[in-house]
């Protein structure tokens, strides 16, 4: 049972991190499919990250990634749209359930202002990210409880 389960919720709360925040945001499920987005990606959700980008790596290591300047650095280099990216700076924070990954929640920049701002606030964001990673999480627990718990009646 994956977050596609909770896209409402997911959706939600991109749309909450956007609002305060002022950044662009993707929540992509432990495949990398876009569950929930905002901004230049809102369109696409239900699509797959491209191939060898960041947010792989979050999934792979299941620790947060702070990208300053993609393109410039390792994390990057096999990239499927390395050359071709837009994305100015990016957090991708893993989204855990009794630790397997779940997903990964994404800040990303597309202007110098959006870059400034999570550059600025990186610590805190982190936390912040932490916070509403758990709540996924807990509400796709909750699902589960309530679909097993109806299932024994």
């Amino acid at each position: 049972m994956g977050l596609i389960r909770i896209q409402k919720t997911t959706q939600k709360v991109a749309d909450a991190i956007a609002a305060v925040l002022d950044v662009d945001v993707s929540i992509v499920d432990e495949k990398l499919y876009r569950v929930a987005a905002t901004g230049r990606n809102k369109n696409k959700i239900g699509e797959r990250l491209p191939e060898n980008c960041a947010f792989e790596m979050v999934e792979k290591n299941k620790e947060p990634m702070y990208i300053e300047n993609p393109g410039s650095i390792k994390a990057c280099s096999n990239c499927s749209v390395k050359g071709k990216c837009d994305v100015m700076s990016t957090i991708g924070y893993p989204i855990i359930d009794s630790d397997k990954l779940i997903g990964v929640i994404g800040i990303i920049a597309f202007d110098m202002r959006q870059k400034e701002r999570i550059h600025k606030n990186y610590k805190s964001l982190l936390i912040f990210l932490g916070t509403l990673g758990s709540l996924i999480s807990e509400s796709l627990s909750n699902l589960k409880l309530t679909c097993c718990a109806s299932k024994t009646y």
